[in-house]
């Protein structure tokens, strides 16, 4: 499939901390029609495009997943490099933090110029699994998975205190006040049966 007309103007921002991962992709994003452009810290790109994508090397971006956030409010589709793929359950929260694509390393060379066609279209670059389970979800069905029990605002909020952010860091990815963020953590906290965030960790993989 010739992805060239859906690529062609297409802003391409890249957040790599080590130069040769920057090139390294790059590299691999030459044959696209798209134009590619470093990502600016700390505000990121000033945007003037209508559509626009964000590749992160997760290896070299350790706070990947607040700048993931705050960019879907920026109106970013954010795909990212990893080097082991997540539960489907974990991709499922990735969706509803911000993440449209999840390239592992390995296949990078072959996948990841794919993945920006196909996110930049509209569509998400995640498992099968997840697809079902995200799809599912937004037509208000229901599966087996646990990750259903959770409305769209806790799957963020879940992903977050899997990861120890506080309410206060909580608020400030999500762009809510902590107020709200409490509110969801409790919700949060009743369905996984815990009595403390301390708990979420270990409860959230062990029902994935």
């Amino acid at each position: 499939m010739d992805d060239s007309n859906t690529l062609r103007g297409l802003s391409l921002y890249v957040l790599a901390r080590h130069p040769l991962a920057f090139r390294f992709i790059e590299k691999l994003l030459a044959g696209t029609a798209c134009v590619v452009k470093p990502y600016t810290e700390p505000n990121g790109p000033a945007v003037e495009e209508d559509r626009w994508i964000l590749i992160v090397d997760t290896y070299s971006v350790k706070d990947w997943p607040v700048i993931a956030s705050q960019s879907r409010l920026n109106g970013a589709r954010t795909i990212i490099l990893i080097d082991q793929l997540p539960s489907s359950d974990e991709e499922v929260r990735l969706v509803y933090v911000g993440v449209h694509g999840i390239v592992l390393f390995e296949n990078a060379e072959h996948e990841l110029a794919k993945a920006v066609g196909l996110v930049s279209s509209g569509g998400l670059w995640i498992s099968r699994n997840a697809l079902a389970q995200y799809a599912n979800r937004a037509a208000g069905g229901t599966l087996s998975s646990k990750s259903n029990r959770f409305t769209g605002r806790e799957q963020q909020i879940l992903f977050f205190l899997e990861r120890g952010f506080s309410n206060k860091e909580i608020g400030n990815s999500l762009k809510i006040s902590e107020r709200t963020v409490k509110f969801h953590v409790s919700n949060v906290l009743q369905k996984l049966n815990v009595d403390s965030r301390r708990h979420v960790p270990g409860v959230a993989f062990t029902n994935n």
